[in-house]
């Protein structure tokens, strides 16, 4: 329900207007995209009410009712409906990181701002603020169906986005859809093995062997590559640290388990009053049973040299 405050602090009157308006919409353009010169000619808006603030426009004719919230999947839907409105339905389908994104892997803001990824035949033009039209094939088996939005399956997006992304998203990304089941390193080889005439598959290959499904984060993934490219050891990914007993401790993002280093990713989420508490009591378990913990953040990350020395320094500490 929409309220208006009025001058006199009472919204009565305005939430019944907003009210109205909302049961004036035609039913069928309440939830999803529609083509804005199609709904005029069935008769359910006229072409003064679409230039109304009831309506948003999203692509060129493509509108929404202005009440809905918007996410990633309605800019699909509405891109799809776009592309097809000019005339181009075969071998198009959403792709890449947007396809990521509809399987459940968190690759866009929260709010899902980002432009629409759209692989479409090499002879087809797209031309839209907020669509990406990657042009290339795409074969009867390389699309799904996902409610109405057509897209690449998932080891065709695996195959995409280790070819398209910079290095360490790319890994970040294959990793998340390794970790939630979407598909298997076996069936992504599988895949890219079958489709020789692709190009970028010698870089897929490298981005494959430096993945891995434990991981349980973006940035967490973007650590473990970090430290080996740091020319450290690759260490493991959710590390369960027992007691003598054989009674679990905690669990650690990193690990090096011979020299009882554990690397914890701290994120935004760490700072909530119940999660820092845990973390405490988590890490004074793990310290007193004789755990090196080093703490790291994104800008660790992002500017590696001191992390990397102050991890190299502890592994020389452990093996000397």
């Amino acid at each position: 329900m929409i309220k208006y405050l009025g001058r006199d602090g009472s919204s009565a009157a305005r939430t019944v207007m907003a009210m109205q308006v909302v049961h004036q919409t035609p039913r069928e353009l309440r939830l999803l995209p529609f083509q804005g010169s199609a709904a005029v000619r069935d008769g359910l808006v006229t072409r003064r009410q679409l230039r109304s603030a009831h309506w948003r426009r999203l692509f060129p004719d493509i509108y929404i009712n202005a009440a809905i919230s918007l996410d990633h999947r309605k800019w699909c839907e509405a891109a799809v409906l776009y592309v097809a409105a000019n005339g181009h339905k075969d071998g198009i389908a959403i792709s890449g990181i947007s396809a990521a994104v509809l399987m459940g892997i968190e690759l866009l803001p929260k709010d899902g701002v980002g432009p629409v990824e759209l692989t479409v035949p090499p002879a087809t033009r797209i031309r839209a603020d907020g669509i990406i039209a990657v042009r290339s094939r795409l074969a009867a088996a390389d699309l799904a169906d996902f409610s109405r939005i057509p897209l690449t399956i998932p080891e065709r997006t695996a195959f995409d986005l280790a070819r398209r992304l910079q290095r360490l998203d790319a890994i970040a990304a294959v990793d998340a859809m390794l970790h939630r089941g979407i598909t298997t390193i076996g069936k992504i080889r599988a895949y890219v093995l079958s489709a020789p005439s692709l190009p970028g598959r010698q870089r897929v290959f490298e981005i494959f062997a430096l993945t891995d499904p434990l991981a349980e984060s973006l940035m967490e993934s973007r650590l473990r590559v970090t430290i080996s490219d740091g020319g450290l050891p690759r260490p493991e990914c959710q590390v369960e640290v027992r007691d003598a007993n054989g009674q679990l401790i905690g669990r650690v993002d990193l690990a090096y388990r011979a020299e009882r280093i554990a690397i914890e990713y701290e994120g935004d989420h760490h700072r909530e009053r119940g999660t820092f508490r845990r973390d405490l009591a988590r890490i004074n378990a793990l310290t007193a049973a004789g755990w090196i913990i080093i703490r790291v953040t994104a800008d660790d990350i992002r500017n590696p040299d001191k992390m990397l020395q102050h991890i190299r320094g502890h592994l020389a500490r452990s093996s000397a």
